[in-house]
């Protein structure tokens, strides 16, 4: 039991709380008067903490592992249920996401009550507090629902158990009529979206061939702001379009207090009227069961996520959706993505936010690193059993074994093709007696979500710790800039903050002496293609497999080995067709790569020579027909005096880098060079559209 002197005490503290608040009290001081008279003659205040604290409990809870519509408290006297909402944790999924607090209050004098207790502390000013204080309280907050009717609505309703003055109507009845009026708006948005007219094939090829008269495309991007890179990459790819004379449009959440409803993308379905969509990471469906068939989408796939890994996902595709970006040939193979509107292509860069027309000598630092990757492996490992207790116990021994292999692996790499490696243990680890038909998709959620992001991780910090070592040897500046790394137990002491994309970054990769970026996912990564176009010079850690574009590339210039060394015709499967190193440069950086990091076997390059099977020679050669697979396989090669397998190849390439500061200029010049126009958002925008517009003339042909 708690007793405050409310006179001079109180009045001291409700005004350091009304400081903190952006609120327009009519007649303040006449009200503040009111009270002070009030309590100087009255103690009627006796408040009990626990009772208010362990009945909002449950929804602090909630509050922890996701985010919600907004909190509708009605009444803050006593304040414990405010300050508790006040500090609760952000949501664990959420990044960046500030949970809504929406006050009501009837009576100003009981309001007053509430902050003359406790100095509720400076997030009591935040802008994610809504207050709707006095007699006209319920009607000023339907109002200013009004006006976001298409975010999404209250999810809770929290009455203070001591409320003197109820709200005309209170906080239950009020949560009813926004969800009950948010419902209907919803209708009427679907309703409208389902009687705009479709388009036959004909009429979408006329509007993608954009000739001369016609109006601009249209094209919307929903994206959440609740994310470190996609809303910046949305951004740029926005731009791209507007580039192209089209009109783009983003849509996303107002603030860092809201959530995005299905009714924020219907309501610009209606008003924008786009010709094409563009999400990233979802499906149309996944948008929601509203969204118009007729109107072209694409998904961008930039992540793994597991929920692009189920045949319903793949059934549900019509005949204007595409896919395109970080794409598995196992979403065609096994989860029925339509092949010919299924596209790889490669991460990209804004070539007008990342670009600089010199170089620099004059170094913040010699080495940097950018990544948001900073929790550490063991927590990362710890984390994510405590998460897989809670929905499969019986399964967590199996896959803790599992990953502790996959660590092992990745820290002992040698000249393996990592991702074969990570399946391989997968498979003789849960399926040692084969995978059942029914697990495929189970198999692919495990791969995806927990066995490729723990030894991406793993790879990432084994890398960063070889840094760290060859920094404090040569007594080099090292900096790591993202989330978290002043939390690391290893590497705090090189944590620099994040850094905001656009500018900051830019500058940090002109005046680095190198930007390090390592992978087992994609080695020309779109920091890479930032780093060039900026004017910096990036280093990229590779495996055995990151060879294989430049191999397939070699392939498409292979002739047949002479008739006096095999038995075969050259048309037959298993001639051998061969490069040579001596007649061929980009043979000779291949196979001097492959010894130098120990990736080469002695069949593989005998006399100095790059073979293939005639079988395996006319795929590879298929391949390499996509100007994007090639251009992307010629700019790998590029980067031949960039790349390190170990601390030792990274240790000497580090030495040669950052003292002839004249090479590296010259190198950075000649990779800006070679930067293929699909790695820049202005690229990947136009063979967007080549792609739909090609398939629009397939299908009108029919």
């Amino acid at each position: 039991m708690q007793r405050k002197n409310r006179t001079q005490t109180g009045l001291e503290t409700l005004n350091a709380n009304l400081r903190r608040i952006s609120l327009d009290i009519p007649d303040v001081d006449l009200k503040l008067h009111a009270w002070a008279h009030r309590h100087s003659t009255t103690d009627d205040m006796i408040t009990l903490r626990g009772p208010h604290i362990a009945a909002v409990q449950p929804l602090i809870e909630k509050l922890r592992s996701q985010s919600y519509g907004p909190i509708l408290l009605e009444g803050i006297s006593p304040p414990w249920i405010l300050e508790a909402l006040l500090q609760a944790p952000p949501p664990e999924s959420t990044r960046g996401f500030r949970q809504r607090i929406i006050v009501l209050q009837r009576d100003w004098d009981e309001f007053f009550d509430g902050l003359a207790i406790v100095d509720l502390g400076e997030e009591l000013g935040s802008d994610r507090i809504e207050w709707f204080i006095g007699e006209d309280s319920a009607d000023r907050l339907l109002a200013w629902l009004e006006d976001r009717i298409t975010d999404s609505p209250p999810a809770f309703a929290v009455q203070n158990p001591v409320l003197r003055a109820r709200s005309t109507p209170d906080a239950s009845a009020l949560l009813k009529q926004m969800t009950d009026r948010f419902d209907r708006n919803e209708a009427s948005l679907i309703q409208a979206v389902n009687e705009q007219p479709p388009h036959d094939n004909s009429w979408w090829l006329q509007r993608f061939s954009h000739t001369d008269g016609q109006e601009p495309l249209r094209v919307l991007i929903p994206v959440s702001r609740y994310t470190t890179y996609l809303r910046h990459i949305a951004s740029d790819l926005a731009d791209a379009f507007r580039g192209m004379g089209f009109e783009s449009r983003i849509v996303c959440e107002r603030d860092h207090s809201t959530k995005m409803s299905t009714s924020s993308l219907l309501h610009e379905l209606n008003r924008f009227r786009p010709h094409l969509i563009v999400s990233i990471n979802y499906t149309r469906s996944m948008l929601g069961p509203h969204i118009p068939k007729h109107i072209p989408h694409v998904c961008w796939i930039q992540d793994s996520m597991p929920h692009l890994y189920a045949k319903q996902v793949g059934s549900q595709f019509g005949a204007r959706d595409f896919i395109v970006g970080m794409v598995k040939p196992e979403l065609t193979s096994r989860y029925g993505y339509p092949p010919s509107r299924t596209r790889s292509l490669p991460m990209c860069a804004a070539r007008s936010k990342f670009s600089s027309e010199n170089t620099t000598d004059d170094f913040d630092a010699e080495i940097c690193w950018a990544t948001h990757q900073s929790e550490a492996p063991s927590v990362m490992k710890r984390d994510m059993l405590d998460s897989l207790a809670q929905q499969s116990p019986g399964s967590v021994d199996r896959i803790a074994s599992l990953l502790d292999e996959v660590e092992r692996s990745i820290l002992n790499l040698t000249d393996e093709r990592v991702h074969h490696l990570l399946e391989e243990l997968l498979d003789s680890s849960l399926f040692p007696a084969g995978i059942p038909e029914a697990a495929h998709e189970a198999r692919s959620h495990i791969l995806h979500t927990m066995v490729v992001p723990y030894a991406e991780r793993v790879f990432r910090h084994q890398t960063a710790e070889w840094v760290a070592e060859i920094a404090s040897e040569r007594d080099w500046r090292f900096r790591l800039y993202g989330h978290g790394w002043e939390q690391h137990p290893t590497l705090s002491a090189y944590a620099a903050g994040p850094l905001e994309h656009g500018d900051q970054i830019r500058d940090s990769y002109r005046r680095s002496g190198v930007h390090l970026h390592a992978s087992i996912n994609q080695t020309l990564h779109q920091r890479v293609v930032e780093c060039v176009l900026s004017g910096g010079l990036p280093l990229c850690r590779i495996t055995h497999q990151s060879m294989f574009a430049t191999y397939k590339l070699l392939a498409t210039q292979a002739q047949p080995m002479p008739r006096e060394e095999t038995p075969y015709e050259p048309d037959h499967p298993k001639s051998p067709w061969f490069v040579s190193s001596g007649d061929n440069d980009l043979a000779a950086i291949y196979i001097d790569l492959m010894i130098r990091f120990g990736y080469a076997r002695p069949d593989q390059l005998r006399n100095n020579r790059v073979t293939w099977q005639k079988q395996r020679l006319d795929g590879y050669r298929a391949e390499m027909e996509s100007p994007t697979t090639r251009s992307q396989a010629q700019l790998f090669s590029s980067m031949y005096g960039q790349l390190f397998s170990s601390k030792e190849t990274l240790g000497a390439l580090l030495e040669k880098t950052i003292e002839d500061r004249q090479a590296r200029s010259e190198q950075i010049a000649r990779l800006q060079d070679a930067i293929p126009e699909i790695m820049t958002t202005d690229g990947f925008a136009r063979e967007l559209i080549s792609m739909i517009r090609l398939e629009q003339s397939r299908l009108a042909t029919l």
